[in-house]
């Protein structure tokens, strides 16, 4: 009995597709406040910015930390084209060993607009995107983007940006406010 169950469970495994963590950070050294997309398959975008905003002209995170990686990946840095695609010019590859975590910085000035993940020897292209879920603040609070306004997303944007804190955030965003009992921990992880 046990045998036949070994290989049904083995089989059942085959099918899960892994998927990644991945932050994109407002600083180029993976610390201080970031987007969070907690789980990206591979060949899917994540979106280092969300929209832009006249009060704030950034063109993308300075660096992403991925974490939960399947060995031997690879990981890329995206930089949109004139069809406003954020998978659109490749424009950093970095290649993942044995290593479950990784921070990757950007090395010009522009920043990453989006960020996704392979397997070797897959090709790079993007088949999808994802929004983020959450954007962490400085002070390691984090709030759920999920039915926020593109007001607020935006303001909330340029405060993560800036190095703002929850100290400064109109009581309007407290409703979005998530996982609190997580901020000490959170801060130890930046």
């Amino acid at each position: 009995m046990k045998t036949a169950f070994i290989p049904l469970f083995a089989a059942s495994l085959a099918g899960i597709t892994a998927s990644a963590s991945i932050k994109s950070h407002f600083r180029p050294d993976c610390t201080g406040g970031y987007l969070s997309f907690p789980e990206v398959n591979a060949h899917q975008c994540a979106h280092g910015v969300q929209h832009t905003d006249e009060r704030l002209d950034i063109p993308g995170t300075p660096s992403a930390s991925y974490t939960g990686i399947p060995s031997n990946s690879q990981l890329f840095g995206w930089r949109s084209t004139h069809d406003a695609s954020f998978c659109g010019e490749l424009k950093a590859r970095y290649s993942v060993g044995d290593e479950k975590s990784k921070c990757v910085t950007h090395t010009e000035d522009t920043g990453f607009e989006g960020t996704s993940w392979a397997k070797k020897g897959d090709n790079e292209k993007c088949e999808g995107s994802i929004d983020p879920s959450w954007l962490v603040l400085d002070d390691g609070h984090m709030y759920s983007l999920k039915n926020m306004s593109l007001t607020m997303i935006s303001d909330l944007y340029i405060f993560g940006v800036n190095g703002k804190t929850y100290a400064g955030l109109p009581d309007s965003y407290d409703d979005y406010e998530v996982y609190k009992n997580g901020v000490e921990s959170r801060l130890q992880d930046m």
